[in-house]
């Protein structure tokens, strides 16, 4: 992670955020869909684990298109990281168990400075895009399906962890 911080940092100005996309293989049924029908071979009883670790570069070509997808949505003029994207620099990882993630430096036009600006005027930039408002099922039910299984899945692991019978939301 140094390098992405100095080799880029040294060409602009501060960036304006630091993001880590780490994609859910198992919850991706578009993912798996796609290794399978690059390999009509595959037999329907194997395991998503199976599957995956059959293709480990058609699994790495499908997650760099989606990352293409993601930077094409970040330069929209819908500006979804609360302003217009100057510049990006990333890297690609891979993790223990072969799965690629990605790590990105972001810089947002306009983006207060922390300690130059208000913490308020700070606030308020952050606030205008990120929200943790759980989709709406109508409009969007892809995405509510997505949030719905990371995080109540997870929220159940963290109740079955602390001993916790407890069904509010973590």
């Amino acid at each position: 992670m140094r390098k992405i911080k100095y080799g880029s940092s040294s060409t602009f100005d501060r960036y304006t955020l630091f993001v880590t996309f780490s994609p859910g293989k198992w919850n991706d049924p578009e993912l798996i869909q796609y290794i399978r029908d690059v390999n009509p071979d595959i037999k329907s009883k194997m395991s998503i684990n199976e599957i995956l670790a059959l293709d480990p570069v058609s699994v790495a070509r499908y997650l760099d298109n989606q990352f293409e997808v993601i930077l094409k949505c970040i330069y929209s003029d819908n500006d979804p990281l609360g302003g217009k994207c100057l510049h990006h620099f990333w890297r690609h990882e891979y993790q223990q168990r072969g799965m690629c993630h990605f790590h990105m430096l972001v810089w947002i036009e306009s983006a207060p400075i922390l300690g130059v600006l208000s913490e308020e005027e700070v606030a308020q930039f952050i606030m205008r895009g990120s929200s943790c408002v759980l989709p709406d099922k109508n409009t969007s039910p892809t995405l509510y399906d997505f949030s719905v299984i990371s995080t109540i899945r997870t929220a159940r692991e963290i109740r079955k962890l602390k001993g916790s019978s407890s069904k509010s939301v973590v």
